[in-house]
């Protein structure tokens, strides 16, 4: 049952964090190449990406390690293991 849980809430905050980010295009185009709107559509884009996109991703990562966790997953699973490492190699 946890595992459904945090499965929901990761697949939910990934819907969350993608659409957020699909909305800039939206938001650019509709300030077009006017200097007046330009401004106003960067704020509106930082905005989204500090109340909506950077949490949603902050939760998609602790709810992605907390799947593993519960043991449904390890950190050797292919997907897993090519993530971390390429984690690994940014830092």
């Amino acid at each position: 049952m946890l595992f459904l849980l945090l499965k929901f809430i990761h697949v939910l905050s990934a819907i969350v964090a993608v659409g957020t980010n699909i909305t800039y295009a939206f938001w650019l185009r509709r300030a077009g190449h006017d200097p007046d709107r330009l401004p106003w559509a960067i704020r509106g884009i930082q905005m989204l990406d500090s109340r909506l996109a950077n949490p949603a991703y902050a939760v998609l990562f602790v709810t992605g390690l907390l799947m593993v966790t519960t043991g449904a997953f390890s950190f050797q699973t292919g997907w897993i293991a090519a993530r971390s490492s390429s984690i690994s190699r940014c830092s």
